[in-house]
């Protein structure tokens, strides 16, 4: 690890407020990183999104063939149109049930039978909602969406693949957040001072300084120096309009220091 020495931060005007400024070499990370695949299986058809690309939140990124998953739909609501017909012809037949035992014409087996046969028909109709529930959704699962507005780092599939996902999802495709990114460091417990999650800081890249809040300071070492234990230390910040960031390129955190 490089760390470089305390300079002064603010010029004259930081000379007289005693702040300091705290230069750590560092690098870039994605701030957050997302493996995606189907909870499904199927055959891909298409994959709309490429490595590089850019894409929006809800945007499609793969699809699976979606016949079987439309006909298990089709057929999971006339399963259920037949059990809700079968439900009302038994809440019917229960009614008249009632009405002659109330009358004494129906013996309390007979009454018994129709209460049940209402039961089972409710039931089963219960039975085929959460069947139509199922098929909707592995249909949904069919194909991927931008979970948010994200960077596409890698695609490990392909049109006419085989996606099988019985036991485990596969990481189909990376994607990461295109909205901001992490600048990481590491800082030794002697310099921690009173720096703290949210606090603002800076990170320099190119020669260009970008403002940004320090997302978290570790709490468990990275390592350990002769004299002391040294902390990774994370920065948060938005790339600038049209720039193409890496993971893993180098930058400068600068933090405040009173």
């Amino acid at each position: 690890m490089s760390m470089r020495t305390w300079i002064l931060g603010l010029g004259l005007a930081g000379i007289a407020q005693g702040v300091l400024a705290l230069d750590l070499d560092g690098q870039l990370a994605w701030a957050q990183r997302v493996e995606l695949g189907t909870l499904v299986s199927g055959v891909v058809t298409e994959v709309p999104a490429q490595p590089g690309q850019v894409v929006k939140q809800g945007s499609t990124l793969l699809r699976l063939d979606p016949r079987g998953f439309q006909a298990a739909v089709s057929g999971a609501r006339a399963t259920l149109a037949r059990a809700e017909s079968q439900q009302d012809e038994a809440r019917r037949e229960d009614e008249r049930a009632q009405e002659l035992y109330d009358r004494t014409l129906l013996s309390d087996h007979e009454r018994q039978v129709a209460q049940i046969a209402r039961v089972e028909a409710e039931s089963a109709v219960a039975e085929a909602r959460a069947a139509l529930v199922r098929a909707q959704l592995a249909l949904e699962r069919s194909h991927l969406k931008a979970p948010f507005d994200a960077l596409v780092l890698a695609v490990n599939v392909s049109a006419g693949q085989a996606v099988v996902s019985r036991l485990q999802s596969q990481p189909l495709l990376v994607i990461a957040d295109h909205a901001a990114m992490l600048a990481e460091a590491e800082i030794a417990v002697s310099q921690l001072n009173s720096l703290a999650a949210g606090q603002a800081a800076q990170v320099g890249l190119a020669g260009q300084w970008l403002g940004g809040r320090i997302q978290d300071i570790g709490l468990e070492p990275v390592q350990h120096t002769e004299r002391e234990a040294v902390y990774r230390i994370r920065v948060r910040f938005e790339p600038p309009q049209g720039a193409v960031l890496r993971a893993g390129l180098p930058a400068v955190l600068r933090l405040d220091v009173p």
